[in-house]
């Protein structure tokens, strides 16, 4: 399936199937968001249209690639975003792979869009909390949100 999909091929991660329940699924398509290479699953035909959106919704719109009876008379290989191939996978039948290209190079985040996050996350939480949210969100140290947070925070209070 990496061969024929076109993703970068250097590494890669497989991770075998996704957990069938959605909290489940989602949990662990949490855990792989970050992961910097091409993503591999095996996957149900029924539970494929789930996966895709769980996909779209929690990686963002990576390039996908559905490959399905591969060396076999059947071949069949898909490729589009996770919403796009939600929609046309429903005439499948058996087990497809599903590989994930990896995570785009995200650009860093500029002070002024680093001072937005926080100063409207310090409305609503404390300075820790803030910027555990903010490091999340930006994909920033915590510790160096948290900093700024105190900086801003007393700024924002005189």
């Amino acid at each position: 399936g990496l061969s024929v999909a076109g993703l970068a091929s250097d590494r890669f991660l497989f991770a075998g199937f996704l957990p069938s329940k959605a909290a489940a699924r989602q949990t662990e398509l949490n855990l792989l968001k970050s992961v910097p290479a091409p993503l591999i699953f095996f996957e149900s035909a029924k539970r494929l249209a789930k996966t895709l959106n769980d996909i779209s919704d929690i990686l963002g719109e990576r390039e996908i690639v559905i490959a399905r009876e591969i060396t076999k008379l059947h071949e069949e290989v898909l490729t589009g975003t996770a919403a796009e191939l939600a929609e046309r996978c429903n005439h499948l039948k058996g087990e497809v792979t599903l590989l994930v290209g990896p995570p785009g190079e995200a650009e860093p985040a500029s002070e002024s869009e680093i001072d937005q996050a926080l100063g409207a996350a310090l409305q609503s939480l404390p300075a820790g909390k803030a910027a555990a949210q903010v490091s999340k969100q930006l994909g920033i140290s915590r510790q160096t949100l948290y900093a700024r947070a105190l900086d801003l925070k007393q700024k924002l209070e005189t």
